[in-house]
């Protein structure tokens, strides 16, 4: 389970694992922030949330547009449960 937060980014979410909620524990792409990041085959870690480049994703529906999480309370202010 994970909390999808919307960033200040139009159409950029973090996602922050269920079981550190509140610890600011986000998803984070190793070898950032930057280009470094951005890097095929860099893996996915768990890592103190800063608000970096590599810690912010962004989703498209299968129609190519963006998908945005409607944003809610759910412990988080802004994030929901997906």
């Amino acid at each position: 389970m994970w909390y999808v937060c919307e960033r200040d980014q139009p159409g950029t979410f973090s996602l922050e694992p269920a079981f550190a909620a509140l610890s600011s524990q986000w998803l984070d792409v190793w070898g950032g922030p930057g280009p470094k990041a951005f890097v095929q085959g860099n893996p996915l870690q768990i890592w103190p949330g800063n608000g970096a480049d590599n810690q912010r994703f962004t989703a498209f529906t299968s129609s190519g547009s963006y998908w945005s999480p409607v944003p809610y309370s759910a412990g988080i202010p802004g994030c929901r449960m997906a």
